[in-house]
């Protein structure tokens, strides 16, 4: 036990000890007493303060002192009291001893190993100090040497030995000050450059102390010192050390002084914290502490995070308005919270609406100078302790700050243990393209090095450099003054554009403010005002073009151009006057079969003219289509037909189930004179359209997509053009919703339909089609579009619109057929059928513009977009968030489904009176203002373009009397294909069972929905979380695939 510890001294005596220690700290006058009901942080104290006090109190008076108790809303006296009361604590021995002297800190080997990966100087520090006045060059040269001299710390070097990393003194190494000439004009930008070339070359730690003095002079009295050093030799609070001792041995006020501790000491103390056992107990803490919290943040970014990091960094400054410092300051005073922890909430509160993650980690950085030798040493002693962050929308907002400064208070009063103990007795595996256990950081210490100091004749204004590299992620600075709060924000360029940084910080500066006024959480939304404007422009519909129901439309389209071909198949042909004949004929008939307004018609047929004929004349009959994959299960079929109670069947088949069977003779119809179908009422609302979706519950779902939502598909689609001239393709199954952009997009617009012969072809055989028929625009799954450009790149050279989507749509492809094909323009599009097939559409028509991953751009027009919250509330542009879509495009809702209905459709966001639909799909907007897709919220994929419920299949799946379990997924096939792996668990061991699945699936599925490969395992690995372990079955699927 420390002799200062003594447990027996009178505990009044004790108490006016701690009360005097609180004084000092504080800035209190000496022998004044303090307000006994006022805290700590009511006094003026914050949390740097706090941790001096608590080191003072066991250093000097042999008591613990609780950081989190200081920055509490305890009254001081109350806490001193408590402490004077409590038993000494033991203080570890510090001895620097022999066995120690070439031993380097933790942290100096985290910072090396880390260096080692990333390949580049990441822990390079650069400070400037602008010497106004006369410079005696001489003077200066003398200070460094004698400062050196007397500073082990600026004298050090790294060197290895077996791989391992020392700890070596050069005992006669004095620094030299290194001169460089300027021009005098434009002295600043010359000192920048000089600036961001030093900081940025790497030092041989192994050989040479890593500090440098550069003198940098331009014309007379233009000069300005540079400390260039790494972070393994200094921090912040040593160079503060070093500038002032250097400028004052320069004013010759020195004298005499005791020798100052050296970095053996600091060594010394650490080792001494690990036998006493106090770093056991701190680890101990945070294994319970970090137990449940992710230990990665994933800024949302435009970026792709390459896999190990570069360290370039930017650096934003900005500040807090006038108001808003007076709002926090005055805020966190009636909390009793210091306005860093205010500033801190804030930061918070903006990267949890950023991620949706309502629980992680930001470092603040800690001096790690607990004792009055380590205040005095100058070496390398700061650290970064980890501080849970716990955003909880149902608090009040003064129940988070303070929530912020009690975990703050927490993480302090375990701060000894350095970062890299923590990652390593943590287990935390190594990850080269991020920095382990913190990747976000709030530093509000900005006054650990004098900004100006006096010496000998010069004034000397010192700033801390920015040398382009950021260790971090994203570091939040603040510099406080007694009149403004400013700073900066240090980003990684591999992570965040400069574009998405700017936002974030006038988002922050937003979050500031409102953390003043709200009254809860969930109101503080973190949106600056351009962050709104551009929110709002989105929410708000580009106003539609008038549009009529598809009949309509197509009639009026005939009548402007009767003449003009409508649809080809092979050699036969229809103009639009002939199409509308003979659909007038097919409406006619279906009206005679018993089909009326609002009922549904199946049209079973393969793509050829009659099938354009058919969906012609069921919608001028006033039903709704469906079309029926030939390829479709009979079983799947039997439950599609089963919900859709269709009233009728156009089919060359004898029989479709029990339905009435409509045939189609377009050409005995041209010869004859049709009889015009009964007029129906104009109702855009009325369903054109009935397709069926994989569902969640283990059934299809049968959207129904009325006129308004094709109709306006089409008027709206301003960035293809489908006019009299124009060849497009028909080939989406009729099943599938892009078919309507197959026949609908030609047919409203004048151009023709050109219809691909039924079944699958080859790429080969699709690209020859395509360039025999002429075809100028088509639409491909993005699979589809994959393998074309692959295998028949050649085929699109007369191709002038090329649309996609369903799925991912590979940047590289995109980039490749744009460049063989410059007069192309690709339109990506994205959307679910419950939005009438594209919600939104990026447009690309040079490789220039190609980014990777491609966005999936602006609403279509007539269409709202939002990203929510999963409480349906808006999310700063940049932030994740679900894609909620409306507009004129929305779907009526699922067929005899009133519940699956509600849940999807609704209202919410900040305009309660707008219908929306909520996709399941996390996106975001990027820098640029468009929407890029994440991934989906729930497990719905796509797969070769078609919507896929892996619960469905799964349904399926263990309705087998030989399977116990399965799951489900999807997993990246070759060439980067979406294809569905079926894990099982038997009922019995049976080497046939993955076979009889096959056909077992197949007999009640689509093709598309049967799992490409199976995995037998004896059961379902789960996660730590207790959640089937995805990752596991897939690699043990490719694994078993590999043997």
């Amino acid at each position: 036990m420390s002799p200062r510890a003594r447990s027996g001294e009178p505990e009044n005596a004790v108490l006016a000890r701690l009360n005097e220690l609180a004084r000092e700290v504080l800035g209190a006058p000496s022998g004044d007493g303090l307000p006994p009901a006022r805290s700590f942080v009511q006094l003026g104290g914050d949390s740097l303060a706090a941790m001096l006090l608590a080191s003072r109190t066991t250093e000097d008076v042999g008591r613990d002192l609780s950081v989190s108790a200081l920055l509490g809303p305890e009254p001081l006296a109350a806490v001193l009291e408590r402490a004077a009361r409590g038993r000494g604590v033991p203080t570890a021995a510090v001895t620097a001893g022999a066995a120690l002297d070439d031993v380097p800190t933790v942290s100096q080997r985290g910072m090396w190993a880390d260096e080692q990966v990333v390949g580049e100087p990441v822990y390079n520090l650069v400070f400037s100090a602008v010497l106004e006045g006369e410079l005696e060059v001489g003077r200066l040269e003398s200070a460094l040497v004698a400062t050196a001299r007397r500073h082990d710390g600026l004298r050090t070097c790294f060197p290895t030995a077996d791989g391992d990393l020392r700890r070596l003194v050069l005992a006669d190494r004095t620094p030299d000050l290194e001169r460089v000439r300027v021009p005098a004009a434009g002295f600043a930008q010359h000192v920048r450059r000089v600036v961001r070339r030093r900081g940025r070359l790497p030092f041989a730690v192994g050989g040479l102390p890593p500090l440098d003095f550069v003198l940098v002079t331009g014309g007379p009295r233009q000069n300005v010192l540079l400390l260039v050093t790494h972070h393994m030799l200094l921090d912040a609070w040593s160079v503060g050390l070093v500038l002032r001792e250097v400028f004052a041995r320069y004013a010759g006020g020195m004298g005499d002084q005791a020798d100052p501790p050296q970095p053996d000491v600091l060594v010394a103390h650490q080792h001494a914290l690990r036998e006493s056992g106090l770093w056991g107990e701190q680890l101990s803490f945070w294994r319970e502490q970090l137990a449940e919290v992710p230990l990665t943040v994933d800024l949302p970014t435009d970026r792709i995070r390459s896999r190990v990091r570069d360290g370039e960094g930017v650096q934003l400054p900005f500040e807090l308005p006038a108001e808003t410092v007076d709002a926090v300051r005055q805020h966190a005073a009636r909390l009793g919270v210091t306005p860093f922890a205010h500033l801190l909430t804030a930061y918070g509160l903006l990267a949890s609406r950023y991620t949706g993650q309502r629980r992680f980690l930001i470092g603040v950085p800690t001096t790690g100078r607990p004792t009055k030798a380590l205040r005095e040493l100058v070496a390398q002693c700061a650290a970064v302790v980890p501080v849970v962050i716990d955003v909880d929308d149902d608090r009040t907002t003064d129940e988070q700050i303070r929530a912020v400064q009690q975990s703050l208070g927490r993480s302090l009063d375990h701060a000894d243990v350095p970062s890299v103990e923590l990652v390593h007795s943590l287990g935390i595996g190594a990850d080269a393209g991020r920095n382990p256990l913190v990747q976000l950081v709030c530093n509000g210490y900005s006054d650990l090095v004098d900004r100006e100091l006096l010496a000998g004749g010069l004034r000397v204004r010192v700033t801390e450099e920015h040398n382009g590299r950021a260790p971090m992620d994203l570091s939040l600075v603040f510099q406080r003054t007694d009149e403004k709060i400013t700073g900066f924000l240090e980003f990684a360029t591999a992570v965040w554009t400069r574009e998405e940084a700017a936002r974030f910080l006038d988002d922050l500066v937003a979050t500031c403010e409102q953390l003043t006024t709200a009254t809860r959480v969930v109101e503080v939304r973190g949106i600056s005002t351009g962050s709104a404007a551009l929110l709002d422009a989105l929410a708000s519909p580009t106003p539609d073009n008038p549009v009529d129901c598809l009949d309509t439309a197509f009639l009026a389209q005939a009548a402007r151009t009767p003449d003009a071909i409508a649809v080809r198949e092979g050699d036969d042909r229809l103009t639009y006057r002939e199409l509308a004949a003979a659909s007038a004929a097919q409406a006619v008939l279906l009206r005679k079969a018993g089909v009326r307004p609002g009922d549904v018609v199946v049209v079973d047929l393969p793509r050829s003219i009659d099938e354009v004929v058919a969906v012609l004349g069921v919608v001028r009959a006033g039903a709704a289509y469906l079309g029926v994959d030939e390829r479709m299960p009979e079983r799947r079929k039997a439950e599609i037909l089963r919900r859709a109670r269709p009233a009728a069947a156009v089919s060359h088949a004898a029989a479709v189930f029990d339905l009435p069977v409509v045939v189609c003779r377009w050409r005995d119809w041209l010869h004859d004179d049709a009889p015009e179908p009964h007029v129906v009422p104009q109702d855009p609302e009325r369903v054109a359209f009935l397709s069926f979706t994989s569902g969640s519950t283990g059934s299809p779902k049968g959207v129904l997509v009325p006129h308004r939502g094709i109709a306006r598909l089409v008027a709206g689609a301003d960035y293809v053009d489908c006019g009299p001239g124009t060849r497009f393709l028909r080939f989406a199954p009729l099943a599938f919703d892009a078919s309507t952009i197959d026949l609908w997009f030609p047919l409203l617009g004048g151009g023709c339909v050109e219809v691909h012969p039924p079944g699958v072809p080859s790429p080969a055989e699709l690209g020859r089609f395509v360039v025999e028929r002429g075809v100028t625009a088509l639409w491909l799954t993005s699979g589809l579009f994959r393998l074309l450009a692959e295998f028949a790149p050649g085929s699109l050279a007369q191709v002038r619109y090329l649309l996609t989507g369903g799925d991912v749509v590979p940047s590289e492809h995109v980039r490749r057929v744009l460049e063989a094909n410059p007069a192309l323009t690709v339109v990506s599009g994205y959307g679910p059928t419950e939005n009438s097939t594209f919600t939104t559409v990026h447009v690309v028509d040079s490789p220039e513009d190609v980014v990777d991953p491609l966005p999936i751009g602006l609403p279509v027009r007539g269409t709202s977009v939002h990203v929510l919250d999963e409480r349906g509330l808006p999310v700063p542009p940049g932030a994740v968030g679900e894609l909620y879509t409306g507009g004129t495009g929305l779907a009526v809702g699922y067929l005899g489904d009133q519940e699956a209905t509600g849940l999807a459709f609704g209202y919410w966001g900040a305009n309660p009176s707008e219908r929306l639909y909520r996709t399941g799909d996390l996106v975001r907007l990027d820098a640029q203002g468009r929407l890029r897709f994440l991934s989906r919220r729930d497990d719905q994929v796509k797969v070769g373009g078609f919507r896929v419920e892996p619960a469905e299949i799964r349904q399926v799946v263990i309705d087998h009397p030989d399977v116990a379990d399965a799951v489900v997924l999807p997993f990246e096939g070759a060439g980067g294909h979406k294809q569905l792996l079926g894990a099982y668990v038997p009922r019995t061991p049976d080497d046939d069972l993955g076979e009889r699945l096959t056909e077992f699936t197949g007999a009640r599925l689509p093709e598309y929905m049967v799992p490409a490969r199976w995995l037998r395992v004896q059961t379902l690995p789960v996660t730590a979380n207790g959640k089937v372990d995805r990752k596991a079955l897939v690699d043990a699927a490719l694994g078993a695939a590999r043997r």
